[in-house]
């Protein structure tokens, strides 16, 4: 569904409309505070028009070539690694019981080791992806010059604040 919703936007803006995403929940207090109660999609069309209009939310425009790419990898990487801690805790919960076959065991083992594996490719394209955009990890050296900002965290902020366009 993501994809279909990014695919909408890339299409307005490629045909040079002005596309913004407001975030629903302040968009859903807008209408409240209106005093209307939305319940139709033309009623919800009509409300998103009035809102735009007088709340004039910021444009969106999407992140250049190698954000995205950067940012499809660090999305991918988190997801692994949330697997990874399942693995990791469902295996201990089967070796705390008195009675689990072997197999299971051994597929939980092999699931943590391939999720290891493709943990650390991600990791090593990542790298790979910086050192073939050097404008991308200039900005990512910068970042990591403050204080608090280390290896970890510069790749999501440099996605989220989109310093490179």
């Amino acid at each position: 569904m993501v994809h279909c919703v990014r695919s909408s936007h890339n299409f307005a803006f490629q045909n040079k409309w002005e596309v913004s995403l407001p975030n629903p929940g302040q968009f859903r207090n807008w209408v409240k505070g209106t005093g209307k109660r939305a319940k139709t999609d033309k009623q919800d069309a009509m409300m998103l028009a009035k809102y735009g209009a007088v709340v004039n939310p910021s444009t969106w425009k999407p992140l250049p070539p190698e954000v995205a790419q950067l940012e499809s990898m660090l999305n991918r990487l988190d997801d692994l690694k949330e697997i990874l801690g399942s693995e990791n805790n469902r295996l201990e919960a089967y070796q705390n019981r008195v009675k689990i076959d072997d197999i299971v065991i051994g597929s939980v083992r092999q699931s943590i080791s391939s999720l290891e594996h493709q943990i650390k490719t991600l990791e090593k394209a990542i790298k790979d992806h910086f050192d073939n955009n050097p404008e991308l990890k200039e900005q990512n050296i910068r970042l990591k010059t403050v204080p608090g900002v280390g290896e970890k965290i510069s790749p999501h902020i440099l996605v989220c604040t989109d310093l490179v366009s």
